[in-house]
């Protein structure tokens, strides 16, 4: 788990199919702030940005399970679960796999950053957002 001010990213491992295997990465923040980013579809399963984003992890002896809040409603942003299975061996089961995710340009950076660096960056989320909705 990590903080820092620019953006909601989570993204595991993969195995040979394709399934998620730890370890399990996640990076928030509670920010104004927001820098750019750099789309890499294949490495984030889920980000978010111009919003605050909170977390509610709970545990027992068989799983983990990391719940993720947007701090301007409270509403579900992200969900996933760690469980043991019969042998032992973690699994992640991803609950918003597949689901819209909040990215767009912050206030705050269209404000401090150039004309010319906004501009692309709206493209780079045009483009990215057409890609997702693919």
């Amino acid at each position: 788990l990590q903080g820092h001010e620019h953006v909601y990213a989570r993204y595991a491992e993969k195995d040979k199919n394709g399934s998620p295997r730890l370890p399990l990465y996640l990076d928030t923040y509670c920010s104004p702030k927001q820098y750019r980013l750099y789309f890499d579809k294949a490495s984030e399963d889920r980000i978010g940005t111009n919003d605050r984003f909170i977390e509610h992890i709970s545990y027992n002896q068989d799983s983990m399970v990391v719940a993720t809040y947007t701090a301007s409603n409270f509403e579900l942003y992200d969900k996933v679960v760690i469980r043991k299975n019969e042998k032992g061996e973690a699994q992640i089961a991803d609950y918003f796999a597949g689901k819209p995710q909040k990215v767009e340009m912050s206030p705050w950076y269209r404000d401090v950053k150039k004309a010319k660096r906004v501009r692309e960056y709206e493209k780079d989320l045009r483009r990215w957002k057409m890609e997702m909705a693919r």
